[in-house]
């Protein structure tokens, strides 16, 4: 445990008290987020996150054990919060592959579509995202959320229908430029490789 000389020195940002607990509970963090996520490499850049937000935290800590209960309850609250946009993801993801204007259905599961859904998901207004997050995360009705939002089922209806099709025709736009940039890759690579090959295997003069 930290002496109290420590404690001080940690709450005035000392880097190396910092780096002492970083290196004593950061495995620790990394497993309570694989547990949870059961993904290595989210789990690892959750972890780096939480210990950022012990870093920038300004209030002072009592003690290290209300530091690692910090570091603990962090961690787990921004795995839940991971989870719960992945779960919205996978309803949206399940949502157009069931749509016929989706020319690729696996092109959805790529992992560069569902950073695209994500940050297509933060882009939306407040009203947006609570009523997608009641619909699809918690499973409401267009009246329960109408209710909760003071709004009209009606109403809800026509903003999810309206905020669906936002998502679906920006993520269209991401998928299109996704494979417009892998042929420009794939075109490169492959006029690269051709004098190289003519380098190594000349034509024969006849």
């Amino acid at each position: 445990m930290l002496e109290q000389y420590e404690l001080d020195q940690f709450n005035a940002r000392n880097h190396e008290i910092f780096t002492k607990l970083f290196h004593k509970y950061h495995k620790e963090i990394v497993i309570l987020c694989f547990s949870l996520l059961e993904d290595l490499d989210k789990a690892k850049g959750l972890a780096q996150e939480t210990f950022i937000k012990l870093w920038e935290n300004q209030r002072p800590f009592e003690s290290e054990g209300h530091i690692k209960g910090f570091l603990f309850t962090t961690a787990r609250n921004m795995c839940i919060d991971k989870l719960r946009k992945y779960k919205t993801i996978r309803r949206f993801q399940k949502w157009l592959q069931q749509s016929q204007e989706v020319e690729d259905p696996q092109a959805i599961h790529d992992h560069a579509a569902t950073d695209a859904i994500v940050q297509i998901i933060q882009d939306l207004s407040p009203r947006q995202k609570d009523i997608l997050t009641e619909a699809y995360t918690n499973g409401r009705t267009n009246k329960e959320i109408g209710a909760k939002l003071g709004i009209s089922a009606e109403a809800v209806r026509q903003q999810k229908i309206q905020t669906l099709r936002q998502i679906k025709l920006q993520l269209m736009n991401t998928i299109l430029a996704i494979l417009v940039i892998a042929c420009a890759w794939s075109m490169a690579t492959l006029l690269i490789k051709i004098p190289f090959t003519l380098f190594l295997y000349p034509p024969l003069r006849l």
